[in-house]
């Protein structure tokens, strides 16, 4: 598989397929949802499949379980990868700062 998909692509087919999304406040990149996992496999099988993934090489584990992975049916009807208003948070839209970059070197508490 390529490069990671933009965010506001998966949080916007989360959306589009009923349920709800917002960014992490741990990590940058990753997402919390109320979206059971197959629906979430479905959108990155779907990802896969849109993104042009290579040729499985049968004498390589590790893509034989990828391929295991994406080449299973999808279980939601349609996954839909529209724009979706409601998978840009709150904080996203007034332009918060979610990780903020340490001040200085060593900053924060002490002993």
């Amino acid at each position: 598989m390529g490069a990671c998909p933009p965010i506001i692509k998966v949080t916007s087919a989360i959306c589009n397929a009923g349920y709800k999304v917002s960014c992490s406040h741990t990590c940058p990149g990753s997402i919390k949802t109320d979206a059971p996992d197959y629906v979430i496999w479905d959108i990155v099988r779907e990802l896969a499949k849109t993104c042009g993934s290579k040729q499985v090489d049968p004498e390589n584990r590790e893509q034989q379980y990828i391929g295991n992975i994406i080449n299973k049916p999808q279980t939601v009807t349609n996954v839909d990868f529209t724009y979706n208003a409601n998978a840009v948070g709150e904080s996203r839209k007034i332009k918060l700062v979610r990780y903020q970059v340490n001040p200085t070197k060593n900053w924060g508490p002490k002993k």
